[in-house]
């Protein structure tokens, strides 16, 4: 296994196909996907250190969020906020959004607008590891 890999041991798999959920399952992810999944007693032999115990929790596919707008934080008045925003404070605000929004579960979004190519280059720099966020579609 390389460095970014490591096990997911003792969790509940949930696969959002409508199929009940299978107890007792592990996973292998490389980077920022599943290389396998499987019984835990048929996981890959794996360094101690990179293995993580899920404690029988439960594991589900990221969830995709079709309309954000990560510049705006839900304020009652956008048109206020908007208005009243430099560039920089409101680049700031996108990027703790996206933080927030992978945070929940969200893995994917749809950004529908922002000023200034904001979204843009943000997408662009969770791409490259500067930036925590879920995959932007600006």
């Amino acid at each position: 296994m390389t460095m970014s890999s490591f096990l997911l041991r003792d969790v509940t798999v949930v696969d959002g196909t409508g199929a009940a959920p299978v107890p007792g399952q592990a996973i292998v992810v490389e980077g920022r996907r599943i290389a396998w999944l499987g019984p835990v007693d048929q996981a890959p032999v794996t360094v101690a250190e990179s293995v993580v115990d899920g404690g029988g929790r439960t594991v589900l596919p990221g969830l995709v969020n079709c309309h954000v707008h990560l510049t705006a934080d839900g304020a009652p008045d956008l048109l206020a906020q908007v208005a009243g925003d430099t560039v920089p404070r409101t680049t700031l605000r996108a990027a703790r959004s996206a933080w927030v929004t992978l945070q929940s579960g969200v893995t994917t979004v749809r950004d529908c607008g922002a000023a200034g190519n904001i979204v843009i280059d943000l997408a662009g720099e969770i791409e490259r590891g500067l930036v925590p966020g879920p995959r932007v579609q600006a």
